[in-house]
């Protein structure tokens, strides 16, 4: 073949050195045109439209890939990649198989220079988590398309710069996209991520991913319930095509993958990736630990609230181990809201000190219930200045009394007060109540 010589970087009377058990050979490149004429006439073989010589090719470019510098190397794969793809609609569907299966691609930087600084690829990229592998084209995402290499490039090897179109491409599947969604969480906590790229990441990949999930199985079918019903819970749908909607929905609930704006009414500024569970529909500004929504996502809600986010700050009825309908229960939970509610009259030895009032509270019984307030209180000599001897002061001067309350009411009775959080103030009393609770360690009302 006269014109894959060009690839193999043939000199003007020789021939590559190949094995002398090679079943094919390259011709001298000298030959004058009139015996090249005869010696196709007579069958000799052309790179183009014959599986048999591109996957000969194929094998020969992967036998040189430990001597051939990466550079190089990246030419060679490109002209053959060319090849490949103006032979495919002419092979057989057995031997496209077995050019997808074969491993000769080489995706490091060093073969086609890495990506391009300040871009999206350049954000934690397949290719930097091994060494430099050889791959097959069947395991390569096309990185020109405008949906799929953004849906998965830190989960799949995205094909080398310079790469044509290709039908053979692998395209992203559900467990892909949800192994991408993990990894921009962790690039949320350990990456920084270039101030220009936030838009794009909005546009180009939070926004896709959230499409992407709303169209496949399980949460199609999830979301097609739901226009039928009111409301919809995610554990009342059963295992839909290998996973139910409420694994998918724990899978991807904590994750850090929706780029949430600072500034929630202008949306451009300093930006965060943000959990779902972390998004309530009922604000408008961010009150932190909980967001708003973006505004680019708004068409997505259904799919969301699958996801974790609420269209209220809901809190729990109670803490399970204290529930029930025995007299014990009854008395307990009783015994411990009399306790709450007259703490300057039961020996109280803690005084909570809030916006608009005090609590008076136990030691004993904060140390039971939260691990936070234990290792406060047990610090002794030398420890916290609240685990001395003597009455011990807690400052909440930013919180109101009637949030505090909540909290504390919680810790005690194991149920939530609900006045507080219902009327005009309750988008802003549950929000202050959230953060309280995570600034506390009181985890079991982030459990909605």
């Amino acid at each position: 073949d006269f014109q894959i010589q060009e690839v193999f970087g043939i000199g003007e009377a020789c021939a590559p050195a190949l094995p002398k058990h090679s079943r094919l050979h390259f011709p001298v490149h000298t030959l004058s045109p009139p015996v090249r004429v005869q010696l196709r006439r007579l069958g000799m073989r052309r790179s183009i439209n014959d599986a048999f010589c591109l996957a000969f090719l194929v094998q020969e470019l992967r036998s040189r890939s430990k001597d051939v510098p990466g550079e190089r190397y990246g030419d060679l794969q490109r002209g053959l990649m060319q090849r490949i793809v103006e032979s495919w609609p002419q092979i057989s569907a057995e031997a496209q198989e077995a050019l997808l299966s074969e491993a000769f691609v080489d995706i490091s930087s060093a073969a086609d220079g890495g990506e391009e600084p300040d871009s999206l690829f350049s954000l934690q990229p397949f290719r930097d988590h091994g060494s430099r592998r050889l791959l097959c084209l069947g395991e390569l995402v096309f990185r020109s398309d405008p949906l799929d290499p953004f849906l998965c490039w830190t989960s799949l090897p995205l094909c080398p710069r310079g790469f044509p179109a290709f039908p053979g491409y692998k395209r992203p599947n559900l467990d892909d996209v949800l192994a991408h969604a993990r990894k921009l969480g962790e690039m949320a906590d350990g990456s920084a991520v270039p101030c220009n790229l936030w838009s794009e990441l909005k546009e180009r990949v939070v926004a896709p991913l959230c499409a992407f999930l709303a169209n496949s199985e399980p949460c199609r079918s999830a979301l097609a319930q739901d226009s039928n019903r009111d409301s919809v819970s995610a554990s009342d749908h059963g295992p839909i095509r290998g996973m139910s909607t409420s694994r998918l929905c724990s899978q991807l609930r904590k994750v850090k993958f929706i780029v949430v704006p600072m500034d929630a009414a202008s949306g451009i500024g300093p930006h965060a990736f943000v959990a779902p569970w972390r998004i309530s529909l009922v604000l408008k500004d961010h009150r932190p630990p909980m967001f708003a929504l973006p505004e680019y996502l708004q068409e997505h809600v259904p799919l969301l609230r699958l996801l974790g986010v609420r269209d209220a700050l809901e809190l729990p009825s109670g803490d399970a181990s204290l529930q029930g309908d025995g007299d014990a229960t009854k008395a307990m939970q009783d015994s411990m809201r009399w306790l709450f509610e007259n703490g300057a009259e039961s020996f109280a030895d803690v005084t909570v000190r809030c916006d608009g009032g005090n609590i008076f509270l136990h030691r004993s019984i904060l140390m039971a219930r939260s691990e936070y307030f234990r290792a406060m209180f047990q610090g002794g000599v030398g420890g916290f200045r609240e685990g001395q001897a003597g009455g011990a002061d807690i400052h909440l001067l930013e919180t109101q009394v009637d949030v505090a309350r909540v909290l504390f009411g919680y810790l005690y009775c194991g149920q939530v007060e609900e006045a507080p959080l219902e009327g005009p103030d309750a988008a802003s009393n549950s929000a202050d109540l959230l953060r309280l609770a995570d600034e506390l360690g009181v985890p079991h009302l982030f459990d909605f």
